[in-house]
């Protein structure tokens, strides 16, 4: 219930912005006449809903801030007449008062305007029909030949902001890191390792085993094992020789470098994975990766070729693990490298939001010429979410395009945030 409240406030304020209501003949619900020549700027923090409107109320010219609400009563409800960063508000605007007065913290009445019966009703009528669930997207009933032209554009600012937000937690975890590029590449990138299922706990091993460790062993594919498994809470009980193996080693480097912390078996998921996909084997797999990449931020950001990378990236993992899917847990059939499919993967939502933030640290606004390249090197994914793109009509061939469609879907489309959308916003402007 109280989404559909907000939906409907939102509505309120997109009426507002727009000025999508009758204006001839407006007056205050007390009689004044009301001239609207601002509407005021659209607030997406806290505090009223548009600041700084100008408005000619009764003849007098007013400077201040409008509140918006479905009903009078909202005012109270959310203890606006309690906080005085609303005692500024000159107009609150409401689809119904219900005979309700308002006043400011200091008791002084408040102007209100009623937008009941100043509203094109199809236009309700539309926003209405756009917020229920029947259909994959809101608009899909309404997809004109005109108005599938504007996708491209909304697409474009969908993967912009995609890619903007995936950057953005990059450069979070880099400034984590004291700024360090190197590991915050290791970091991002063993956190990929985890997929979905396992990606939070690759991301608590890297931090816990720093990649300076790690490159002091680096020609050593074995000691790499030991320190990954180890650090990952994999060596308590040997199962098989090589696990003791490990475990002897791990004992030896955990004493060096003063590794005390590591983590529980508890902590990593199976359930619904396949044994190519356990952690065991991405574990095996990114030591392997450590072991033949020197410079992981020179390598993973400085290549362009979207078929080179796939080959870095398919690395196969050490004999053991070829055979084995756990320790002690023999495989029927050979375990192979990393696949096409997941190196992909990889680039998509590790090294392509790792490229961009990168270039943002030294200043690089200009645009998204570099990562989008990338993305149209590679082929679309293949998701429930792609294939109802593709069912209505939109091209999708290319990660660039695939990678646009999901967030436009997960960003406007599932929560029905149409107000906000180019081709929502587009499709319920009132017909002159």
């Amino acid at each position: 219930m109280a989404t559909v409240q907000k939906q409907q406030e939102d509505f309120l304020h997109y009426l507002w912005r727009y000025q999508y209501f009758e204006k001839s003949d407006l007056k205050t619900v007390g009689g004044d006449v009301v001239e609207v020549l601002h509407p005021g700027f659209w607030n997406v923090n806290a505090g009223p809903d548009f600041l700084n409107a100008r408005l000619l109320i009764g003849g007098i010219q007013w400077h201040g801030h409008v509140e918006i609400h479905r009903y009078t009563g909202d005012w109270f409800a959310h203890k606006h007449h309690e906080d005085k960063a609303y005692d500024s508000v000159v107009l609150h605007v409401v689809w119904s008062t219900k005979g309700v007065e308002l006043s400011r913290t200091d008791g002084s009445p408040i102007e209100q305007l009623e937008l009941t019966g100043r509203v094109n009703m199809q236009l309700v009528e539309k926003y209405q029909t756009m917020l229920e669930k029947r259909h994959f997207i809101a608009c899909e009933h309404l997809l004109t030949d005109e108005v599938m032209r504007y996708f491209p554009l909304q697409l474009e600012k969908a993967l912009a902001e995609r890619m903007e937000e995936k950057a953005a937690q990059v450069i979070s975890l880099y400034e984590k890191n004291e700024r360090n590029w190197e590991e915050t590449a290791y970091q991002v990138l063993a956190q990929s390792f985890g997929f979905k299922v396992n990606k939070q706990t690759f991301l608590d091993l890297a931090q816990l085993l720093p990649i300076k460790i790690l490159k002091k062993h680096q020609d050593q594919l074995l000691q790499l094992e030991a320190l990954l498994f180890g650090v990952g809470g994999f060596l308590d009980d040997a199962k098989d020789s090589y696990q003791e193996q490990l475990k002897s080693e791990f004992e030896f480097l955990r004493h060096k470098y003063g590794l005390s912390a590591t983590l529980s078996p508890e902590q990593w998921k199976y359930s619904r994975l396949r044994p190519p996909n356990f952690p065991e084997i991405r574990i095996a797999q990114l030591a392997q990766l450590i072991h033949i990449t020197p410079h992981f931020l020179e390598t993973f950001v400085g290549d362009q070729d979207a078929r080179l990378l796939i080959q870095k990236l398919r690395v196969k993992q050490s004999i053991y693990w070829q055979m084995h899917y756990g320790f002690g847990k023999t495989s029927n059939a050979k375990i192979s490298s990393l696949g096409a499919n997941s190196a992909e993967n990889l680039i998509i939502n590790t090294l392509v939001p790792l490229r961009l933030a990168y270039l943002r640290s030294f200043g690089g606004e200009e645009d998204l010429l570099p990562v989008v390249e990338l993305l149209e090197q590679l082929k679309a994914e293949n998701n429930g979410v792609v294939n109802q793109w593709k069912a209505l009509g939109l091209t999708i061939k290319t990660a660039y395009q695939s990678q646009s469609a999901l967030q436009q879907y997960n960003r406007f489309c599932k929560d029905r945030r149409c107000l906000e959308c180019t081709i929502g916003s587009r499709l319920l402007r009132p017909q002159s």
